[in-house]
């Protein structure tokens, strides 16, 4: 069963359309809303895993809703959907994010967003975009790109990493191939490395201690393609 998720947004029409979108790639949305007292009564009946609330229409009903929930028992993580505008805004930034996990931007491409919840129901956080550190190498890196290495330098190969996210085979290749390139990491020793240090695993972690043997010598720093891996 995938993971159940509770969907928070003024209109009506947006909100079922990402409930398509969501239930194509294997999410539950339980049920969804844009008021703010049948979505607590929802929520508290539903018990989602995850609820993804659109800032895109404004922050009032949004920043309501956390505030009642962030002393509920069970509560959902919660992921955002920045604002088109002002999304580094003092409305956005004083939101309570207690249980916010991630920050999507409004121009996220559908696998990228698909990865970043399938991040958080994982249990991961990301920090706010304002409170990010500028230098890491990490923000180089979209969300699909970030989750697609740290699979890999847990071992796992392309195929598992496609069916884990619901993403294409030659996506989680060109995201691989692209954001190593970028990062100038050559083999899998380098990438567990790079993610030891990014805090993205555990050395204890399968597959951290001894990243997968297949290397990527084949991928150049402008080259768009590599050689295969197998599973």
């Amino acid at each position: 069963m995938g993971t159940r998720l509770y969907l928070f947004g003024p209109r009506c029409l947006v909100r079922d359309a990402l409930a398509t979108l969501l239930g194509r790639h294997g999410w539950v949305v339980v049920a969804a809303d844009g008021d703010v007292g049948v979505a607590l009564t929802e929520l508290r009946a539903l018990r989602p895993d995850l609820l993804l609330a659109d800032l895109r229409h404004g922050c009032s009903a949004v920043a309501a809703l956390l505030t009642a929930l962030q002393d509920e028992p069970g509560a959902p993580r919660c992921v955002l959907w920045l604002p088109e505008h002002d999304r580094d805004s003092s409305a956005v930034r004083c939101l309570p994010d207690a249980l916010v996990h991630d920050w999507l931007a409004p121009d996220l491409d559908t696998a990228t967003a698909i990865a970043a919840l399938a991040d958080v129901a994982d249990g991961h956080r990301q920090r706010p975009p304002w409170r990010r550190p500028g230098r890491s190498a990490a923000p180089l890196l979209s969300v699909l790109e970030r989750r697609v290495l740290r699979e890999m330098a847990l071992g796992h190969g392309v195929a598992a990493v496609a069916r884990q996210l619901g993403v294409p085979a030659r996506d989680i290749t060109t995201s691989r191939n692209q954001a190593m390139a970028r990062l100038g990491l050559t083999d899998m020793a380098m990438l567990a490395r790079f993610a030891l240090r990014q805090g993205w695993i555990d050395a204890g972690e399968p597959g951290a201690a001894a990243p997968a043997a297949p290397s990527l010598a084949g991928v150049s720093a402008g080259s768009p393609r590599a050689a295969s891996r197998p599973r």
